[in-house]
């Protein structure tokens, strides 16, 4: 069995991206940029290599999965393998009290997982202000990104909270959080029976054994004010999303990512699928570990991979008309018609008679081209062109009708 060259192939866990599937990437990272550019979002661009420490001190990302190699001046550098991080370090260049950003990051992790190069489509709330209501910011990134997913895939938001269990335990501590993240819901109430001494932990994780989503707080009389406020902050939340259109639960036995958040957070998942599509939330804890400085921060992202992957895809046609100039003489009437359908937004393919004909309509088909235009001696001076169609069924139209009918043409196929 022939082996293909090394030079020819790549590392597992890349892959190239053929048209079809740029297309659809390119529209989804525009429309994301557009739309959080409408909420006040400023787009800006992270690199993809950094210093290593960057993505590994006090990341868990770094743990073995970042790719990393030395410069020239044996500095140690690392491929970007989380975008919250370069996001926090190119938001301390702007030097701003207050500031909203948005991007498309490219992520390298290793991992098993099949793709090792992705991108983060994402959004970061940073502000000195420590006042600033947390839940704010994070219900605008909610909205935001329901107001993305929602129209385009079946996805549910689902609430959560870590700081509703450090408000029920008697003294705050991660690292108890830590503990019970690591364990099934079911196992939670004996942990926190041997560590906590007041018992409102005790009461909170009996609880949302059975129901997790607590939709009926009030009737939860045995736990403190402070705490059912917690939860009456995360059913808002989810308010927030499904007022953008999207399907949202609260669920406040889930303690994902809580080594990052100790207020509200959310993750999306689509329908049927246990793999994320995003997720999001109060990241202050973390960002202030990584600036080293009191800051607040609410971050949130969507994988633009993940989010192509299941959108609806179409074959993308390398243009939306074959121009041929079948003798030289016709070249300069080709070029004309052609500038003036890119002008109108119309892709156009031109070509000579290099091969027959029959092998330049084969091309066309390959190509997803939907009509062709071939422009013997005569079509020089006159007054009707003849279009092709993908049927194969031949079109004359004026002249100066073309670039509407082509326009018209690809309207109706958009449909």
């Amino acid at each position: 069995m022939h082996q293909r060259p090394q030079h020819l192939t790549l590392p597992r866990g890349f892959d190239d991206v053929l048209p079809e599937i740029t297309a659809i990437r390119r529209r989804l990272q525009n429309e994301w940029l557009d739309l959080c550019g409408s909420h006040g979002y400023q787009a800006v661009t992270l690199p993809p290599v950094g210093f290593a420490p960057t993505f590994t001190d006090s990341h868990h990302a770094g743990e073995n999965r970042t790719y990393e190699f030395d410069d020239r001046k044996g500095r140690r550098l690392a491929l970007a393998s989380d975008s919250l991080p370069a996001a926090l370090r190119l938001a301390t260049v702007r030097d701003l009290p207050r500031q909203r950003i948005s991007y498309a990051a490219p992520v390298f992790r290793y991992e098993r997982r099949p793709r090792r190069h992705f991108h983060h489509l994402g959004l970061l709330d940073l502000t000195e202000s420590l006042a600033t209501d947390e839940d704010r910011s994070t219900a605008r990134q909610i909205q935001v990104l329901a107001e993305f997913v929602a129209p385009k895939v079946a996805a549910t938001f689902m609430i959560a909270d870590p700081g509703t269990w450090l408000t029920a335990m008697a003294v705050p501590s991660t690292d108890l959080l830590n503990v019970l993240r690591r364990v099934r819901p079911a196992e939670r109430p004996a942990i926190a029976a041997d560590i906590d001494g007041e018992g409102i932990l005790v009461r909170l994780a009996e609880r949302l054994v059975d129901d997790p989503s607590a939709n009926n707080v009030e009737s939860w009389t045995d736990l403190p004010d402070s705490v059912r406020r917690r939860i009456v902050r995360a059913h808002a939340l989810a308010e927030a999303a499904e007022s953008a259109g999207a399907t949202a639960t609260v669920d406040l036995s889930s303690l994902h990512a809580s080594e990052f958040h100790d207020a509200p957070s959310f993750t999306i998942r689509p329908a049927d699928e246990e793999r994320l599509l995003g997720d999001g939330g109060d990241y202050s804890a973390f960002a202030r570990r990584f600036l080293r400085r009191p800051v607040r921060a609410n971050a949130a992202m969507v994988g633009l991979e993940r989010l192509g992957d299941l959108v609806e895809r179409a074959a993308q046609a390398a243009a939306d008309v074959m121009v041929l100039s079948l003798d030289p003489s016709t070249v300069r009437t080709a070029d004309e018609l052609s500038r003036a359908a890119r002008s109108a937004g119309l892709a156009v393919w031109t070509d000579s008679l290099n091969q027959p004909m029959a092998a330049h309509l084969r091309d066309a088909h390959r190509l997803g081209i939907q009509n062709v235009i071939a422009l013997g001696t005569r079509d020089a001076a006159a007054t009707i062109f003849r279009i092709r169609d993908k049927d194969g069924v031949l079109h004359d139209v004026p002249r100066d009708q073309v670039i509407p009918w082509l326009l018209s043409a690809r309207s109706h196929r958009s449909d």
